[in-house]
């Protein structure tokens, strides 16, 4: 086993709640993807749609995850087929910045309330080193993720900070 220091993690995040319920959701949509395929001869057009719809629902829904080491992060996004994954070394980047405010309360009150049409996340905004910058939108709390902001920022080379 390696035991790099550089692959020590630091702080790893991610939204317990949201893992949980897209868990149960993703259940629930192949249950229903199952039961739709199960009940094909009744209707095929409209339950064959319909396990589709399900189906794919249950393949592509997922989360996001935050890990911080000790000389980079790593960002990544995980379901069944789609996973996007960002790792980049504090050596190039320029800033690190958490813009929202979304986090347990309106995560809750957003699954509650069916009159809560807006889709509430974050967005990290990353500026590297040569000017691009890239924007991620997440569903991790913002208090877990300025606690990870704090760190990186901390350690970006003094070298390569936006000034």
């Amino acid at each position: 086993m390696k035991t790099d220091k550089s692959n020590k993690i630091i702080f790893r995040t991610f939204s317990l709640y949201t893992k949980v319920k897209y868990l149960i959701l993703r259940i629930i949509a192949l249950v229903c993807a199952l039961a739709c395929f199960y009940n094909f001869d009744n209707n095929p057009i409209v339950t064959f749609i319909a396990g589709i719809f399900f189906l794919i629902f249950f393949l592509f829904v997922g989360d996001s995850e935050l890990v911080v080491y000790k000389d980079r992060f790593r960002f990544c996004f995980h379901s069944l087929i789609a996973r996007k994954k960002a790792e980049i070394p504090f050596s190039e980047l320029s800033s690190f910045r958490v813009n929202g405010s979304f986090g347990l309360k309106m995560d809750v009150v957003s699954d509650a309330s069916p009159i809560y049409l807006h889709d509430p996340y974050n967005i990290i905004e990353v500026l590297l080193r040569d000017g691009t910058t890239k924007h991620i939108k997440t569903y991790i709390y913002i208090d877990k993720l300025r606690k990870a902001s704090d760190y990186i920022n901390n350690h970006i080379p003094l070298t390569t900070k936006s000034r």
